[in-house]
C-alpha cells in the first residue's frame, strides 16, 4: 500500500505536530531537571496503568456510552437539526463569539501545563503540570486514532442540501477521513481532559472546578454551533467530552494519589417514558 504526501496532507493533519513535539520535549527537559520530590511522579509517569484505567473496566462505560449518545443523536435527527439552526445564525457573530473558543480551545490544553511547570515554585503545581500534560497526550492520541478509523464526515453548512443524510456519514477504515475533522472532537476530548485532570488534582479548589470546566463548556459550544456550525456535528461534541472526562479524570486522582477515577461510578440505562408511552433510553451516571 502507497500513502501519497501532499500539501493538503501536511495542512489538515500534520498540524499540530509542532505543538506536540513541543510539549513533549519541554516537559521531558523538565521532568529531567526536576527535584528528588518529584522525580517518581513525571510525565509518563504510571502511564501504562493510567491507559488501561482510562479506557477497560468501569471506565469503558463511558466510551460506550459516548457511542450510544452519538448514535441517538444522529438517529434522532437532532445532530442535523443543530446543525441547520448554526448555518443560519449572523455570520459575522457566529465567528466572533466562536473564535476565541476555536483558537484557544487549539492551544490550551498544551500551554496550560507548560505554564503550570515553568511560572510556579509549587511543587504540587508543578506535579499537576505532569498530571494534566498526561491527560491532554492520552485524548489527544486516542483522538486522532479515532478519527483515523471512523473518518465521519464534518457538517457542510453550505452545500449539504439533507442534513440528516450527511450526519451519518462515516467511512470506517485507515484515513479515509483524515484526522483534522470527524469524530470525535479533538477540541472537545483535549480540553475536557485538562479540565478533568486539574479538578481532580486540585479537587480542594472549587475555583478551578468552576473556571475549567466554564472553559471546556465554551470550547465544546464553540466547535459545535460556532462558524455557523462547519465544524462538528453536536454528537461529536459530546462524545469527545465524555471520553475527555473519564480521562482526565483517571490520570488527575492517580496523580493525586487518590483512588481510580471509575471507583464509586455506576451507570444504568432505563427506558424514558413521556405521556405514558417509551420514547427512548435514559442513561444515568452517578460518581
Amino acid at each position: 500500500m502507497i500513502f501519497t504526501i501532499n500539501n493538503v496532507f501536511l495542512q489538515k493533519y500534520l498540524w499540530c505536530v509542532p505543538a506536540l513535539l513541543l510539549l513533549s520535549s519541554l516537559l521531558s527537559f523538565a521532568q529531567d531537571n526536576q527535584n528528588n520530590s518529584l522525580a517518581h511522579k513525571g510525565l509518563f509517569w504510571n502511564i501504562d496503568n493510567h491507559l488501561s484505567d482510562s479506557f477497560f473496566d468501569n471506565s469503558g462505560f463511558i466510551h460506550l456510552g459516548a457511542i450510544g449518545v452519538t448514535w441517538l443523536l444522529i438517529e434522532s435527527g437532532v445532530d442535523a437539526e443543530v446543525q441547520d439552526w448554526s448555518a443560519r445564525q449572523d455570520e459575522t457573530f457566529s465567528i466572533a463569539t466562536s473564535v476565541p473558543g476555536l483558537a484557544g480551545g487549539m492551544f490550551a490544553p498544551f500551554a496550560v501545563p507548560l505554564s503550570m511547570y515553568f511560572f510556579s515554585d509549587d511543587p504540587k503545581v508543578q506535579q499537576g503540570a505532569f498530571a494534566v500534560g498526561q491527560a491532554v497526550l492520552i485524548a489527544s492520541a486516542a483522538n486522532n486514532i479515532l478519527k483515523a478509523i471512523t473518518g465521519r464526515s464534518p457538517p457542510d453548512a453550505e452545500n449539504s442540501s439533507d442534513k440528516f443524510k450527511r450526519s451519518k456519514e462515516f467511512k470506517i477504515g485507515f484515513l479515509r477521513g483524515g484526522v483534522f475533522s470527524g469524530w470525535p472532537s479533538g477540541h472537545a476530548m483535549t480540553n475536557m481532559a485538562m479540565a478533568a485532570a486539574l479538578t481532580t488534582y486540585f479537587h480542594e479548589s472549587s475555583k478551578i472546578k468552576f473556571w475549567a470546566y466554564t472553559w471546556a463548556t465554551y470550547v465544546m459550544v464553540s466547535v459545535t454551533i460556532g462558524i455557523q456550525g462547519r465544524v462538528h456535528w453536536l454528537s461529536d461534541t459530546v462524545a469527545g467530552g465524555m471520553m475527555g472526562w473519564i480521562i482526565g479524570r483517571t490520570v488527575g486522582k492517580s496523580f493525586a494519589g487518590q483512588s481510580n477515577a471509575a471507583e464509586g461510578f455506576s451507570m444504568s440505562v432505563s427506558p424514558a417514558i413521556f405521556n405514558q408511552q417509551v420514547s427512548g433510553i435514559s442513561l444515568r451516571f452517578s460518581f
